[in-house]
């Protein structure tokens, strides 16, 4: 399928890099701003915690005698990115932001490459949608989890909708185990699994009702097989079975389980509803804040080009939402969306930041664009019919 002409003058070379440089040069401009003004702005507060984990998965794999003493609040995910890199390899902290910047770049081709096999259309958008995102820009600029988990959630959507696409059981395999190797850098995802089994069973490809089902259980199957491992581990180690504390404990403080100061639930509705709405709005509009890195002109960068770039995507996406009612990829694309949204205020309620979004950027990313196509294509289709 050919893409729309608008977009043939993106695939030029030149246009291409241009594209992809300009955001590269806000990441590597940034980076250089820590090296030599603020190095010390890559470390805030969970920091100092994944890197106590970090150190304890490499004591327990230097002498497994000692036993792990990995903390119950934090998934291992990145803690072992950290021990691989830092411990084992000796990169520097800076030189692991340095990677997890090029990770950001490598996760946009992966989404190019998702919007692609979802429709056949170049995919070159999706992907700058993601190389420009500002929240993706910070927070993979910091000791946290981010990049990494935007890597997985990248390759987690391209591999799920070439399943939905070729009906390949191994592919749906390979599914279940990246989402469970996500859920390990960021625990927001365990319930993702067994959120998806309505898309399997009413949009999957697989035909008749027991391949369905045989389907649903494979997916399962991986996925929980290999979060279980984790869980055996924090049973025998905390006597709790909880894959992470950490869901737990954002509930009580700020989500849904949260109490006032006088010790009572918040019972009236109204006021709940207005609560949430307006949490919702800020997980999908607020720009992230570049107040890390010690920079007057850094922040007013990040407000300027922030809003205006949330204003761009969210343009787009309203289309987008509409074309998730047209196909099962981006029907999909838009129920993950929607879980993120659910899980994200109802865990971290009034505590929700633009950090929250990163995660589910890449699914975001791919629908905007394809609003953002059908927007230039109507719009080209309008000045012909004028002329």
């Amino acid at each position: 399928m050919r893409g729309p002409g608008w977009c043939a003058s993106l695939k030029t070379t030149k246009g291409i890099a241009i594209l992809v440089l300009g955001a590269m040069a806000i990441k590597l401009g940034l980076f250089w701003h820590i090296l030599t003004t603020a190095p010390m702005s890559i470390y805030v507060h969970d920091s100092h915690g994944y890197l106590r984990d970090a150190e304890a998965i490499r004591s327990f794999l230097a002498n497994p005698s000692v036993g792990l003493e990995h903390s119950h609040y934090r998934t291992p995910g990145y803690p072992f990115f950290l021990a691989v890199f830092h411990h084992g390899a000796g990169w520097t902290l800076h030189s692991i932001v340095f990677l997890q910047i090029v990770l950001t770049a490598v996760s946009a081709r992966i989404v190019a490459c998702a919007s692609h096999a979802a429709d056949g259309r170049p995919g070159l958008l999706s992907g700058l949608f993601l190389l420009y995102d500002l929240p993706t820009t910070i927070y993979s600029s910091l000791i946290l989890t981010e990049s990494l988990f935007v890597l997985g959630m990248a390759v987690f959507l391209y591999v799920f909708i070439r399943y939905l696409r070729s009906g390949q059981i191994r592919l749906l395999f390979c599914a279940g185990a990246v989402l469970a190797a996500s859920c390990y850098i960021r625990p927001v995802a365990y319930y993702l699994g067994l959120a998806l089994v309505p898309i399997l069973l009413f949009a999957g490809p697989l035909p008749g009702v027991r391949r369905k089902i045989g389907g649903v259980c494979v997916f399962l199957a991986v996925c929980y097989g290999l979060l279980f491992v984790w869980q055996a581990r924090n049973f025998s180690a905390f006597h709790d079975a909880r894959f992470s504390s950490i869901g737990n404990a954002t509930v009580r403080m700020h989500g849904i389980g949260a109490v006032d100061p006088s010790g009572h639930h918040n019972s009236d509705i109204g006021n709940s509803l207005r609560k949430t709405a307006r949490n919702v709005l800020i997980l999908l509009t607020e720009p992230g804040n570049m107040k890390y890195f010690e920079s007057s002109g850094w922040k007013v960068f990040g407000k300027v080009f922030g809003y205006l770039f949330v204003a761009f995507w969210v343009t787009g996406l309203l289309p987008g939402i509409g074309v998730a009612f047209k196909d099962r990829y981006h029907a999909f694309v838009l129920y993950v969306i929607l879980y993120f949204v659910a899980v994200t205020v109802a865990a971290a309620g009034t505590e929700v930041t633009p950090r929250f979004r990163v995660g589910m950027m890449p699914f975001i990313a791919l629908l905007s664009a394809r609003g953002w196509e059908i927007i230039i294509t109507g719009w080209r289709s309008a000045r012909r019919v004028s002329v």
